[in-house]
C-alpha cells in the first residue's frame, strides 16, 4: 500500500491490471480511464468477492452472509433514489453501486433508467425492505426525507441481523461486538444526515 500511494493514477491502473484479482481493469479499460477505471474495477471485484464468500459459506454462515450483505442493497437503493431526485448523472450513480446483495445488476440498471422517485419505489415492491419504503411513496424527495428513510432501513436491517445472531446460529455469537460497533458508526452517520436535512444542507 505504501508503494501504491506513491504511484500516479496510470501507475496504479497498471499495477492493479497485473494482479489476478483485478482482471476487471483489462475488461473495463475500453469504457473507463484513470480514477473511474480503478473505482469501477474495485467495486466489481468487491461484489464478486462477497458473492463468492456467500456461495461457499455452509449452513448458518450462508444465511448470515446473505443477511449481512443486505446492507449493500440499502446503500445502492439510497444512492439511486438520491440520484433520481437530484438529477445526478446516471453514470456517476452507477459508479457508486456495489451489487453484492440481493438486488442484482439487472434490477439496479433498471432502477437507474427510471426518471422519478415514485417509479423507483414501485420497481422495488418485491424487495424484502419495501414495507419500510412504502410509507414514503408520496413524500419521496421532500427535504430531510431521505435521511429518515435511510435511518428506518438500517433500523430494520440491524434488528433482523441482531435477531439472527441472538437465535444462536453457528458462528454468529462472535459477531455481536462487531455489529454493535458498526451500529454505533451507522447511528452517527444518520444523526449527521438527519441534522443536515433539518438545516437543508
Amino acid at each position: 500500500y505504501r508503494r501504491i500511494m506513491q504511484m500516479s493514477i496510470p501507475g496504479v491502473v497498471a499495477h492493479l491490471g497485473r494482479q489476478e484479482d483485478y482482471r476487471d481493469i483489462i475488461d473495463l479499460a475500453a469504457s473507463f480511464s484513470g480514477a473511474r477505471l480503478v473505482e469501477e474495477a474495485v467495486n466489481r471485484s468487491l461484489a464478486r468477492s462477497f458473492r463468492h464468500a456467500m456461495m461457499i459459506a455452509p449452513g448458518d454462515m450462508h444465511t448470515l452472509a446473505r443477511e449481512y450483505l443486505t446492507r449493500w442493497d440499502i446503500t445502492n437503493v439510497m444512492a439511486i433514489l438520491r440520484g433520481t431526485v437530484f438529477d445526478v448523472p446516471r453514470q456517476q450513480v452507477r459508479d457508486l453501486l456495489v451489487p453484492a446483495g440481493e438486488l442484482d445488476t439487472t434490477l439496479l440498471d433498471r432502477l437507474l433508467g427510471l426518471t422519478t422517485c415514485g417509479e423507483a419505489l414501485e420497481a422495488l415492491q418485491d424487495w424484502r425492505l419495501y414495507a419500510v419504503l412504502e410509507e414514503y411513496y408520496r413524500i419521496c424527495g421532500e427535504r430531510g426525507v431521505f435521511a429518515r428513510i435511510e435511518n428506518e432501513l438500517y433500523m430494520n436491517y440491524y434488528a433482523g441481523l441482531l435477531g439472527l445472531v441472538a437465535s444462536g446460529c453457528s458462528g454468529c455469537r462472535e459477531l455481536i461486538a462487531y455489529l454493535r460497533f458498526e451500529i454505533d458508526i451507522t447511528n452517527m452517520k444518520n444523526l449527521l444526515r438527519l441534522r443536515c436535512g433539518e438545516e437543508a444542507c
